[in-house]
């Protein structure tokens, strides 16, 4: 198990950083958005 969690941790910390900060920019792109709209509603 922990050679497991080494090699995917190992070989793709990369990748999984990559992932992860293309997630939360995504979540972050999505509530931006979300509060947004709810403010546009509140001033009509």
């Amino acid at each position: 198990m922990k050679e497991l969690l080494s090699w995917i941790f190992g070989t793709s910390s990369t990748n999984m950083m990559g992932f992860i900060h293309s997630e939360a920019a995504a979540i972050v792109v999505i509530g931006k958005e979300s509060l947004a709209v709810t403010q546009q509603q509140e001033e009509t």
